[in-house]
């Protein structure tokens, strides 16, 4: 059984996502994060989540990681195109635009007081960028019902979470109706609802953690 490490509110809710979508066998732990006895820190000295361990016991960490592992456990789920195809790596791109460019400068508009001496100044700026990504994603859903068709992916997984976190953080997406149709096409599947359903009652920890 595969056993996944989650915080409440936090972006490990995308390899979740993937579980309750690939239909595998596994469990999910929720931890707390930036404490001395999260469950969490024997398997993953960073104390970070999402972290996997594997039936070998083998440790697997990162959304980027996790999730085409999980893809691949399940290829019947249709989570990612077959090794080696040019869809598969258009998909795997996708989904290194939003862990990396897109979360981080979510991050400025979150918590910009991490970041420089002038939040104020880098979450004005951090709305503006992602501003532009949201229309790079509005144009690409144009005449499509997922990034890479009509199949949902786990780049549509993470990407859906990500625009609707920054949503919750001030980004108007009123005039992005096809980023909206996405947004809410995930958060209608069956996968997101069980997600959701298995927290209820957990603490809540800040979602960017």
């Amino acid at each position: 059984m595969l056993k996944l490490f989650a915080a409440v509110g936090s972006c490990s809710i995308c390899s979740h996502i993937a579980l309750e979508e690939a239909q595998l066998d596994f469990e999910v732990e929720f931890v707390k994060l930036r404490s001395a006895t999260s469950a969490v820190l024997g398997h993953n000295p960073l104390g970070k989540v999402p972290t996997m361990i594997l039936p070998t016991g083998e440790i697997v960490t990162q959304n980027a990681v996790i999730m085409p592992h999980i893809a691949d456990l399940s290829p019947s789920a249709g989570l990612l195109p077959p090794p080696g195809t040019a869809e598969r790596r258009a998909l795997l791109s996708w989904l290194a635009f939003f862990v990396s460019d897109f979360h981080l400068v979510l991050k400025w508009t979150v918590a910009p007081e991490w970041f420089c001496s002038d939040p104020k100044s880098i979450k004005s700026t951090g709305h503006e960028v992602l501003d532009g990504y949201v229309n790079t994603v509005e144009s690409s859903l144009i005449g499509t019902r997922w990034l890479g068709g009509e199949t949902m992916s786990i780049a549509d997984i993470y990407g859906a979470i990500m625009i609707s976190k920054a949503a919750d953080y001030g980004l108007d997406l009123g005039a992005y109706r096809e980023v909206q149709r996405f947004v809410a096409q995930l958060r209608g599947r069956p996968s997101f609802k069980r997600s959701e359903e298995r927290r209820v009652g957990k603490e809540c920890r800040s979602w960017w953690s």
